[in-house]
């Protein structure tokens, strides 16, 4: 592992690094139908995506995914760096739940139905913030803060 990697931090870098390589993996055999669905997500939340070509995008984010979680899965790379960019890569798509219209009931964060599979990247998030900030972790004990 590498000097600023942390075992305790291991098992959610390898939850997180499984589930997007296999979403990245997923991505790349999907069909046409499925490459537009992800670019019309996209484009509805962030315009100016509109001007790449929809398999393309697709396909990019897919391989995008997946550099992302080797760099999440490698315990060379350091908890602050892969935390970083995991956080950079979950507000993008807390953009898109916050961004196209029925994710989100009318005046409120709480999820519809149709927003719940990207309401639950605020994980993604959560993990990104704890690994970026474990620099700044306290290591305090239970019966230190009883005390």
């Amino acid at each position: 592992m590498a000097k600023n990697s942390h075992l305790h931090n291991l098992p959610v870098r390898l939850a997180v690094g499984a589930y997007l390589l296999d979403s990245g993996l997923s991505k790349l055999e999907a069909d046409e139908a499925a490459f537009e669905h992800i670019h019309n997500m996209a484009v509805s939340a962030y315009p100016f995506l509109e001007k790449v070509e929809p398999t393309k995008f697709a396909k990019y984010f897919a391989q995008g995914e997946i550099l992302l979680a080797a760099i999440i899965l490698l315990p060379l790379v350091p908890d602050v760096l892969a935390g970083f960019v995991l956080t950079i890569f979950a507000a993008s798509l807390m953009g898109l739940y916050l961004r196209i219209p029925g994710m989100r009931h009318v005046g409120s964060l709480r999820a519809t139905p149709e927003g719940t599979g990207l309401a639950k990247n605020i994980w993604i998030l959560g993990i990104g913030l704890s690994l970026a900030l474990t620099p700044y972790r306290r290591s305090t004990r239970i019966s230190q803060a009883a005390a």
